[in-house]
């Protein structure tokens, strides 16, 4: 299933540099980065604080004053370790930290820890195939486990195995630096956060990149456009220079974030959603609205529900919901019409690039939907915007 094609919108705005995924001017993802903000996958060198045997993991300063949660107990207190940022603190939790480096590339990953090659499940079987049988023997010469992306089809195999024994160079010069640096000094600092996510992107996705900060059209033009050309050769780069109408005003990106911590979701037939967040989980409730009118029937309950679906899908992803979330749809007796909603749901969360699960349906129409933790939701993103 090909997903629709899309343009990004980069801008400076107050302290934060924000993305956005716009399909037919509609946005479908905001990121926000705090240009203050430590990146993640930088990676330290840190100070065991404390061993906590019983939770089974360590708590690590990284930076002078700053702690962050490593999971495992095979330090000692005061030890110095090679530690990577792996997710940012939230609310009261601390950031997350691993011993296991990491570098990312184009087409692969590599990381300190000897393992088999895994390759993306979103590679096709053929090509699975063909890289298993090209690049098993290779990374056998290597210590590191590698993981290959699905940008990867992209690249030649000479341009990835280029970049993986890059990597590989790279993180062996990391390793030697760790054991001769001192306490919380920065081994390795990757590439900003908003290069990151366009590198993220299935390239063949993307149409355009539009910004209207010269700086940033300068990183993205040097850093993609020359070093990843094979990949971003087809999109087409812009740099928008009207300064009495910035792509904050020309995209409405103000009153578009407001929008997306607003409860109420009105459909387009007239049925709304309402979206909760607790501590605990995501509730969102499918409401007929104005599509109830006198005799109203299954099918107006089907279609309603089909289209909540679809907007659901949208909604997790552009709001960034995580965890548990329940949808309480509107209530079928028609159990094949219950069946195909399922199977849209499923299709539409397909399309987003952080991994949801569906679960079963309740007779009571109640469905279950976990999806990843990846980065903080647009609520906690948004609340970085300093005036």
């Amino acid at each position: 299933m090909m997903e629709p094609v899309y343009r990004m919108i980069l801008t400076k705005y107050r302290s934060c540099v924000i993305v956005g995924y716009y399909r037919d001017e509609k946005p479908v993802e905001y990121q926000i980065f705090s240009e203050d903000h430590v990146a993640l996958g930088t990676i330290f060198v840190g100070r065991i604080r404390k061993v906590m045997t019983n939770l089974g993991a360590s708590f690590v300063d990284y930076a002078d004053g700053v702690k962050g949660y490593l999971p495992g107990t095979s330090y000692k207190q005061g030890e110095l370790v090679a530690v990577q940022l792996k997710k940012a603190a939230m609310k009261t939790k601390d950031a997350v930290l691993d011993d296991v480096l990491s570098l990312t590339g184009v087409g692969a990953v590599v990381e300190t820890k000897k393992g088999n090659l895994s390759i993306s499940q979103k590679i096709d079987s053929e090509t699975h195939k063909q890289y298993k049988k090209e690049l098993a023997p290779f990374v056998r010469e290597f210590p590191y486990r590698v993981i290959i992306r699905t940008n990867a089809t992209n690249l030649s195999l000479e341009d990835l195995k280029a970049e993986i024994t890059l990597l590989c160079a790279k993180l062996d010069e990391i390793k030697k630096k760790s054991s001769t640096r001192t306490a919380y000094s920065i081994l390795y600092a990757p590439k900003k956060e908003y290069i990151k996510a366009i590198l993220d992107i299935q390239a063949q996705f993307l149409t355009e990149i539009i910004t209207d900060d010269m700086t940033i059209y300068e990183e993205i033009k040097e850093e993609l456009l020359l070093e990843a050309n094979h990949l971003f050769s087809h999109v087409d780069l812009k740099l928008h220079q009207d300064s009495m109408y910035p792509l904050i005003k020309r995209f409405g990106i103000e009153s578009k974030l407001t929008d997306t911590i607003k409860p109420t979701v009105w459909l387009k037939s007239g049925g709304y959603l309402v979206i909760e967040p607790t501590e605990a989980l995501t509730s969102i409730d499918v409401n007929t609205g104005k599509t109830v009118k006198k005799g109203s029937s299954e099918e107006t309950f089907f279609k309603t529900n089909k289209e909540a679906a679809v907007e659901i899908a949208r909604q997790l992803r552009l709001r960034n919901i995580s965890g548990m979330i329940l949808i309480d749809f509107i209530n079928m007796q028609d159990g094949a019409h219950a069946k195909e909603l399922m199977k849209l749901l499923q299709e539409e969360l397909k399309k987003d690039p952080i991994r949801a699960t569906v679960h079963d349906m309740t007779m009571l129409g109640l469905v279950e939907v976990t999806r990843m933790k990846v980065r903080p939701s647009i609520y906690e993103q948004i609340k970085q915007l300093k005036n």
